[in-house]
């Protein structure tokens, strides 16, 4: 073996060395995070905050400011959540918060009864006294949740049986809502009065392909 053979072996040693090294830093352990480490993925709803939307309490208890659709309402929590700031400064950092009534779906507003369910909507609740207990934040920042009416009575179930809201089945496996449904189905109320109605996650994505 002469001597450039020698020292081309040498640093190609060197070279390889080098790259083991340097290779899990570069890569982050990769490896080692998918097995044991945080998802690549995490859920929606996995914390009470929506990021850049502020805090997001999942239990309160409030009023309803606005109604948006028949299954979105704005409540004012009746406190602000413990740590907006010092006491002084909380009535300033109360701001409604957004709710998505959890496993239901109203009619979307350019729908047939969409405009009827958001006036049930503000009927039943606006400007009343509700409670609010969430199961998470959505990418929308909303709680996703189920609302109490001030008798007791669960808006979410209130609306399905009123005949102006789906069981949003896809994401629920409440027998209750299952019965409400089809008791509205079968007294045709609502919108079952309509004899083809179009689930509203069949609406948006019609309109999505337009």
């Amino acid at each position: 073996m002469n001597h450039r053979s020698h020292f081309s072996i040498a640093g190609f040693m060197r070279t390889l060395g080098v790259v083991v090294l340097v290779w899990p830093l570069l890569t982050g352990g990769s490896c080692d995070r998918a097995a044991g480490g945080a998802p690549a993925n995490p859920p929606v709803a996995r914390t009470e905050h929506a990021a850049g939307q502020g805090e997001r309490p999942l239990h309160f208890s409030g009023r309803v400011v606005a109604v948006g659709d028949g299954d979105t309402i704005d409540v004012l929590a009746d406190e602000a959540p413990a740590d907006a700031g010092r006491p002084d400064d909380r009535s300033r950092e109360r701001r409604p918060v957004r709710v998505r009534l959890v496993e239901i779906d109203c009619p979307e507003l350019g729908q047939p009864f969409g405009r009827k369910a958001r006036q049930t909507t503000s009927a039943l609740c606006f400007g009343r006294p509700v409670r609010v207990d969430g199961t998470g934040v959505d990418t929308f920042g909303r709680v996703l949740g189920i609302v109490t009416l001030a008798d007791g009575r669960s808006l979410n179930e209130e609306l399905v049986r009123l005949g102006y809201a789906w069981w949003f089945r896809r994401y629920s496996r409440s027998e209750t809502l299952r019965a409400l449904e089809a008791a509205a189905r079968a007294e045709l109320v609502g919108l079952w009065a309509d004899r083809d109605p179009v689930p509203p996650w069949e609406w948006r994505d019609r309109s999505r392909n337009r």
